[in-house]
């Protein structure tokens, strides 16, 4: 049996590959989405547009109908038929003309009708014409026709569509005497509407489009024709249709059509829009989509390869550095592979939970021998001597030298006395500013007496900042380093130690500031590693910065540096008032 393994492939290589794949679903998925809204766009639109022409019709019956109703006011009013009942009694005696022209002038300024071109009032005598191109009225024989087919008829209104090429659609009816009702024929009213403004209105959403065109046809005769139109082979157009609405291409244009009828007057129509600009454009539209889309791909195959090569980089490399630090020695740089197996993946992980687990075993139990090793060092000093018993030797001594007026001896042990009942205190471990600062008054104080006029010292602590915890033995191990590290070494002249204190956004910072000495700003780094020895049997640096890091966490902590010819050590402490 063959037990041969194939060969796994690369982290780069698998990257690729389920990324072209996703590349290759999301491609097709995305070309099968732009051909169906491509589709259902140009639907879409198409039933838009049929939508809007439907109503067409309506409105020319509609805008017809207002013309309709703009002859009633005429054909009723009385002071024109005052007059014209005066002109027809006096058989012409009595001139009318200017008062009908005024009269209709008045009523047709106040109808505010655009589509109506000319309104004539006929009679026997003269005809008068008023209206924004009364110029353009009927010719006087197609009045005297109209007149002619208006006698004996019963006052309804009636439409001549023979002039709708040269003035327009005329609307005529016979005004009748309505007082008293003997229906003599007084005159013949004759209202020219302007077929370019009723197609216009009928059909204003053609303003969406470039070019929109309307045929009217009453039968076989051609009432109106746009100008769009001019110079195409209606007929043509009409029998490549199939349907009430859809497209068509003529000239090398796009076209949507529709065609329909006026039935209340017996005409029908054909409408179209140029659409050509919105099809080009969903065209358009559909090939930039999938150059888009194909530009995608390639970009992301692309930016994938790079990041696949950067990606296997990395993980050699971090593999690379987790073995040397996993061996206790550096990180080392990254190795020249160029195709590493996916099996790294679990060399990482094996690597990362054995790296994981021995730092944590090394922290426990680096921090738990410092906290014995500290446990242990308090504990043989309380074995070695009785507080209690050094309390009251110490009360005792300090009344002795009272008595016997031995004024330093008896500040000196009431002052030990104050800082020995602080320091041995087992209970506390978080003091306030305040009563760590009155330890440092105690230890200056046995200090002073040693020193004399070669210790100066000064506190500068606002009294808001005096109430807040901190670890107990912080600032006077500072400040006992500062004696011993300037004062003991620079017997000539007077050494100042400067404890200060201050707010800094969610912090508080206390620095402890001594002239006569400077510090190494690495020196905390060398005492870690072994590199510096501590001085001394008090409690070192390193011990002050590590408690306060366990205490409050890694940005916190000690700081050493030098400012202004003083030595600082500077304690940051998050700001929590008690």
């Amino acid at each position: 049996m063959n037990t041969h393994r194939s060969r796994p492939l690369s982290l780069r290589r698998a990257i690729l590959l389920l990324v072209a794949g996703i590349d290759i679903l999301i491609l097709s998925a995305g070309l099968q989405t732009g051909l169906l809204v491509y589709r259902n766009s140009r639907i879409l639109l198409s039933e838009t547009i049929a939508a809007s022409l439907t109503i067409s019709s309506d409105r020319l019956v509609q805008s017809l109908g207002s013309v309709s109703s703009f002859s009633d006011q005429l054909y009723s009013n009385p002071q024109i038929q005052e007059q014209l009942m005066l002109r027809k009694d006096s058989g012409g005696a009595i001139p009318t003309y200017h008062t009908l022209y005024s009269l209709m002038l008045n009523l047709y300024q106040q109808s505010s009708y655009r589509l109506i071109r000319s309104v004539s009032l006929v009679t026997d005598s003269y005809t008068v014409t008023c209206g924004r191109d009364a110029a353009g009225r009927p010719a006087d024989e197609v009045l005297t026709r109209l007149t002619e087919q208006a006698a004996g008829t019963n006052g309804s209104i009636l439409i001549d569509t023979s002039c709708c090429g040269t003035c327009g659609l005329l609307l005529y009816r016979p005004v009748l005497r309505i007082s008293p009702f003997t229906l003599d024929q007084l005159g013949v009213l004759v209202i020219c509407v302007d077929m370019d403004v009723l197609v216009g209105d009928a059909v204003d959403f053609s303003r969406q489009y470039k070019d929109s065109a309307y045929l009217l046809r009453e039968g076989d005769r051609e009432l109106y024709r746009s100008d769009v139109l001019q110079g195409l082979d209606t007929s043509r157009l009409m029998g490549s249709t199939d349907g009430s609405y859809g497209s068509v291409t003529l000239d090398g244009r796009h076209y949507f059509w529709q065609m329909g009828a006026v039935e209340d007057y017996g005409w029908d129509y054909i409408c179209m829009v140029d659409n050509d600009a919105q099809h080009r454009s969903m065209e358009r539209s559909l090939l930039v989509f999938l150059g888009v889309m194909l530009l995608t791909l390639l970009l992301s195959l692309l930016v994938s390869g790079r990041f696949a090569r950067q990606i296997s980089r990395d993980f050699t490399s971090l593999i690379q550095k987790m073995e040397d630090f996993a061996n206790g020695g550096l990180a080392a740089s990254p190795p020249q592979e160029t195709a590493v197996s996916i099996s790294e993946v679990g060399v990482l992980h094996r690597h990362f939970d054995h790296m994981a687990q021995e730092l944590t075993q090394l922290i426990n139990e680096r921090y738990a021998s410092e906290l014995l090793s500290k446990e242990m060092q308090l504990r043989n000093l309380e074995a070695q001597m009785n507080p209690h018993f050094i309390y009251n030797v110490l009360d005792s001594i300090n009344w002795r030298a009272r008595a016997a007026h031995l004024t330093d001896i008896s500040d000196i042990v009431d002052a030990l006395g104050k800082y020995l009942r602080v320091s041995l205190n087992r209970h506390c471990k978080l003091i306030t500013v305040s009563e760590e600062l009155a330890l440092v008054d105690c230890y200056i104080t046995i200090q002073q007496y040693r020193f004399e006029e070669h210790l100066a010292y000064r506190c500068d602590v606002p009294e808001e900042l005096q109430q807040i915890m901190i670890p107990k033995l912080v600032i006077q191990p500072l400040v006992e380093n500062a004696v011993k590290y300037a004062v003991e070494n620079s017997m000539d002249e007077c050494c100042l130690i400067l404890v200060q204190a201050r707010r800094s956004d969610t912090l508080l910072l206390i620095d402890v500031k001594n002239s006569g000495s400077e510090l190494d700003e690495d020196l905390l780094d060398r005492l870690r590693s072994g590199k510096a020895q501590p001085h001394g049997f008090g409690i070192g640096l390193t011990n002050i910065d590590e408690r306060m890091r366990l205490t409050y966490g890694e940005p916190y902590g000690l700081r050493l540096f030098n400012e202004d010819g003083l030595a600082v050590c500077r304690l940051t402490f998050p700001l929590h008032d008690a």
